[in-house]
């Protein structure tokens, strides 16, 4: 093969790898994966531990690497209430109520994490931005006396 027919077919890769990111809307640099999300959960555990309110604040505004890409933090607080999140209108949502369009009460999942360990949960949820559901994973621990989560979306990883 020459230098111009594997460039030609270098190109045409990246091409068809491209467009098949774009064709779910997001271009491939902004899915984030498992592994991402549990290494962001891992700093959300350590700035909740260093510094409750200054985390709580991170958490929502994406500061400090908590949001990237398609990957962001939450927190739910003691109450069974959203205490920081990325989207603004679900603070104070009682996650207790919460179920996806197939009816996964996904919220009381989130709510039996415990210290330690990092829970899966699955379910449907709408990226940032967007209201059509997708599946979704999320990673969700206990801290202290909060629930931290960082979740990715499945077909991401095709």
């Amino acid at each position: 093969m020459t230098y111009k027919q594997t460039l030609l077919a270098a190109l045409a890769a990246l091409a068809l790898s491209s467009a098949s990111s774009f064709a779910q809307g997001v271009p491939q640099t902004l899915l984030g994966t498992p592994e991402q999300a549990r290494t962001m959960l891992g700093r959300v555990v350590a700035e909740v531990n260093t510094n409750m309110p200054k985390a709580m604040a991170a958490v929502s505004s994406g500061e400090n690497g908590l949001k990237e890409g398609d990957l962001y933090s939450f927190c739910i607080g003691p109450d069974g209430k959203v205490d920081a999140h990325p989207n603004p209108a679900l603070i104070g949502t009682d996650v207790k109520t919460l179920k996806d369009v197939n009816g996964k009460p996904f919220g009381e999942e989130m709510l039996r994490a415990k210290e330690g360990q990092f829970t899966e949960v699955s379910y449907m949820w709408p990226r940032l931005g967007s209201t059509k559901p997708e599946p979704k994973v999320s990673y969700v621990t206990r801290i202290k006396d909060h629930i931290c989560g960082v979740g990715y979306y499945k077909q991401a990883q095709k």
